[in-house]
């Protein structure tokens, strides 16, 4: 079964189950084939074969990515639908400039359980901390599902969680020489930090992982209890600012120990 075929059939599954959660960032370098698989969960979750006949279904073209929309948008989300749902798929969110993104997140913050919104983007870093840490991002290249069945990786980002649980700062001290003698991984490992909270997020929501063998799924249900959403989002937008100063050059070692330790911080 390819990576594409996993999460169609996790999606769906959701849909019949009624899990799905209220947002999502598809994120794939092809976006025809994202944009495929909102269609066909926009069909699963409304029953049907034609979308054009669906009221409470909303495709945002390119053309209609403009701040205006984003008010209308907002001024319709309070409304109930017709029938159970309300589904909004924006076909390329790197058409958000700041202003919109900034005025989508006063609608993403709190939506009613109706709401479904599927963002559609190449890179989703061009999308506001903000925004990404509150939705469920979906990767769909295989070259993703290649970094994050590292076995390694996973090992050392189930020992940072750890550390949080126990909160004992001698051993995060320890684990930061670690990641130091990784330099040459800390993308990968700032990534598997961030999908590592998100998906316990998810998990949180009851929502079922993807349905394979991967020890880190079964790690994730076992500390689930562990976290609040408070601290998990912390943790993601920390490693975004992290990611984002590496990105930028800044210096390695400084940037690491104030990650990890401002993430011991927010778990308190």
């Amino acid at each position: 079964m390819t990576k594409y075929e996993k999460i169609k059939e996790l999606l769906y599954e959701q849909a019949e189950e009624d899990t799905l959660s209220h947002a999502y960032i598809f994120e794939s370098s092809d976006l025809s084939v994202a944009k495929k698989l909102a269609d066909g969960l926009s069909r699963k979750i409304f029953s049907v074969s034609d979308l054009s006949q669906v009221t409470d279904y909303h495709l945002i073209t390119k053309d209609m990515m403009k701040i205006d929309t984003i008010r209308k948008i907002s001024s319709e989300v309070p409304i109930a639908p017709y029938k159970d749902k309300k589904v909004y798929v924006f076909e390329d969110a790197s058409e958000f400039n700041i202003p919109t993104q900034n005025a989508f997140l006063k609608t993403l913050e709190e939506p009613p359980e109706y709401v479904i919104f599927i963002l559609i983007i190449k890179n989703s870093s061009l999308l506001l901390d903000t925004i990404r840490s509150r939705c469920i991002k979906v990767f769909f290249d295989e070259e993703v599902a290649v970094v994050c069945e590292r076995e390694d990786i996973s090992t050392l980002v189930r020992k940072l969680f750890d550390i949080l649980i126990e909160k004992d700062r001698l051993k995060m001290i320890d684990f930061i020489d670690e990641i130091k003698a990784k330099k040459e991984d800390a993308s990968d490992i700032i990534s598997e930090i961030m999908d590592t909270a998100r998906n316990i997020i998810l998990a949180k929501e009851s929502i079922k992982l993807l349905p394979d063998a991967n020890k880190q799924n079964r790690y994730i249900h076992d500390i689930v209890g562990k976290f609040g959403y408070y601290e998990l989002l912390s943790v993601i937008d920390i490693a975004e600012v992290a990611w984002k100063k590496l990105d930028a050059n800044a210096n390695f070692n400084m940037t690491v120990e104030t990650m990890l330790f401002n993430m011991m911080e927010a778990n308190k």
